[in-house]
Parts: structure tokens; C-alpha cells; sequence
């Protein structure tokens, strides 16, 4: 799936193997939920919170002041 625009907040979930191309979303909040092997390409401007569970990945854009992430399993996040 690709997302892209602008919006104050993005939650966005995915799980299983698939992936969420979102490099072209600016959002200035960004949650990122992660099940299985998935992946997801984000854009934060002020805040990434990433929750993986499994193999997933996070990759994201922008310059975000606060990163958090919950990482159980093999997962990672990663600046692209």
C-alpha cells in the first residue's frame, strides 16, 4: 500500500509480510505498529513511535525529536 499527503498524526498498522510505503506521507506525529515481517516506510517531523513485534521494519525520513520504539522479536528501526 502507498500512502501520501499530510496529516497532524498517522497511525498506521500492518502486519504479516507485507509492506506500507508511506515516505510520501508528512506527518509531524507518526505511530507505526509492526506484526510478522512487515515493513513500513514512514515520514515524522516531530515524533516516531514504532511497536514491532516479530521480524518487522521500520525505516523512516524527516528529523523527528522524539523517537520511541517497543521492539519484541527481531525487529528494527532505522533512519532511511
Amino acid at each position: 500500500m502507498r500512502l501520501q499527503g499530510e496529516a497532524e498524526q498517522a497511525r498506521l498498522q500492518i502486519s504479516g509480510a507485507g509492506t506500507l510505503e508511506a515516505f510520501d506521507l508528512q506527518a509531524s506525529a507518526v505511530e507505526a505498529i509492526l506484526g510478522g515481517a512487515a515493513t513500513a516506510q514512514v515520514f515524522a517531523d516531530h515524533t516516531l513511535k514504532a511497536r514491532i513485534s516479530g521480524a518487522g521494519l521500520v525505516k523512516y525520513r524527516g528529523e523527528p525529536e522524539v523517537v520511541e520504539s517497543s521492539i519484541s522479536g527481531a525487529g528494527n528501526i532505522r533512519a532511511d
